[in-house]
């Protein structure tokens, strides 16, 4: 579960104990935080778009548990937003109709955002270890994306290396491992 942002100046040092037991529960969801995520969220960005590939029965309720006022999230998308490419969810941004020069995407799975990867900030897996600051560990970049023009080249430059590239497609991913691994 990542959002869409487009950064603000608003970022804050936040402490590891705020955020070791942060569960949340509702009648049809539960969910633990990624450690970080329920810093001040409402601070962190100037507009806040929930994609998600989970079904809409899950995440809405799961969304409502972490936003009962509907504050955070200006609008929430769910996997019927997401277009499908070799059995792969793909979530494009261009359904949002927004400047691409000022929206990023994080997201543990790469291949989701495979249409705008130079949008895209992989993120590892979280496993429920408040002591994991991987999103943490993002805000000094995503401060650097405030007041540029366009995130685009900064976030290709560090995560893609090369601005035109995607992440690998699952088919040439298993072409790959196919090869390495044929006798």
């Amino acid at each position: 579960m990542v959002s869409i942002g487009s950064p603000c100046n608003c970022l804050k040092e936040y402490t590891e104990n705020q955020h070791c037991d942060s569960n949340v529960f509702g009648d049809d969801a539960f969910a633990r935080l990624y450690a970080f995520v329920d810093a001040d969220i409402e601070a962190l960005f100037q507009q806040k778009i929930r994609i998600s590939a989970s079904r809409r029965s899950y995440t809405a309720n799961m969304l409502d548990i972490l936003d009962p006022r509907n504050k955070l999230f200006s609008r929430r998308l769910y996997r019927d937003s997401c277009k499908w490419e070799d059995g792969h969810c793909l979530k494009d941004l261009r359904l949002l109709a927004i400047d691409m020069a000022k929206v990023f995407i994080i997201d543990n799975t790469p291949r989701v955002f495979r249409l705008h990867v130079n949008n895209g900030i992989p993120i590892k897996s979280w496993y429920w270890d408040c002591r994991d600051h991987a999103l943490r560990n993002l805000l000094p970049f995503l401060e650097k994306l405030v007041d540029v023009d366009d995130v685009r080249p900064i976030i290709a430059a560090r995560f893609w290396k090369r601005v035109k590239s995607a992440p690998p497609s699952a088919a040439h991913i298993r072409r790959k491992f196919l090869l390495r691994n044929s006798f």
